[in-house]
């Protein structure tokens, strides 16, 4: 068994997505687990999709919208992991589809939040009481809904763009009440969960001699995607 620190755990922040124009050249091959997005006209890469990218495809007559995310990526291939419905995030089942379709995918990437010192996340699950006047001296107790939690501090970088190595995403998100889609790794073979967040606290600043500190408190909004696969 191989150990690790936890240096490799660590949040990167969704750059927000953008729509590439629609075209007729996609296609989808669906064999056992194996998803597989084509484009005949080999554009993946030079629209700026990579490995790790989340993917948002609209458009095919015989499949739903999906959202997945790219497990490899090459100028006219895409192997993609856990679509679910857009909306719902419930999964979602797809079938091979030849292209000809007016097909739009969004792309969206996520940059390393810079500058994390510490990285966490949590989760649990609401208990549920099955017991009744026959249960004895101990209920019997099941799981209910569970909650995730990500709080990160670090060390603000300001950048010369403005985006301060992710800061500003996540500090705008806060003011605008917003909730960004945000990449949580776990570990260096890139084991990664994917969810929009919500934001519950931030804090910053620090003594005349300090760093400029950051810290954010997140919770996922909607069910999760864990992939694996990456590395």
């Amino acid at each position: 068994m191989t150990k690790e620190t936890a240096k490799h755990c660590l949040l990167y922040v969704g750059d927000g997505g953008a729509a590439l124009s629609a075209a007729i050249t996609y296609g989808l091959t669906v064999s056992g687990g194996t998803i597989t997005l084509t484009d005949s006209g080999s554009g993946f890469l030079d629209d700026g999709i990579v490995k790790g990218s989340q993917v948002t495809v609209t458009g095919f007559a015989d499949n739903p919208d999906f959202t997945a995310v790219v497990t490899s990526a090459a100028a006219g291939t895409l192997t993609v992991k856990n679509p679910v419905n857009p909306d719902t995030r419930q999964d979602v089942t797809l079938v091979t589809e030849t292209a000809g379709e007016s097909v739009t995918i969004t792309v969206e990437n996520f940059d390393l939040l810079l500058g994390q010192a510490t990285t966490n996340y949590s989760k649990s699950a609401s208990q549920i009481d099955f017991g009744d006047k026959t249960s004895g001296n101990f209920n019997p107790q099941g799981a209910g809904t569970v909650t995730m939690d990500v709080s990160v501090d670090g060390k603000v970088e300001f950048t010369a763009d403005g985006l301060h190595g992710g800061w500003t995403a996540l500090n705008t998100a806060v003011d605008n009440g917003t909730q960004p889609n945000c990449r949580l790794v776990l570990n260096k073979q890139l084991d990664s969960y994917y969810a929009p967040f919500s934001i519950s606290a931030q804090d910053g600043g620090g003594g005349k001699d300090d760093p400029n500190a950051y810290s954010f408190s997140l919770s996922v909004a909607a069910r999760p995607a864990y992939v694996t696969g990456f590395a």
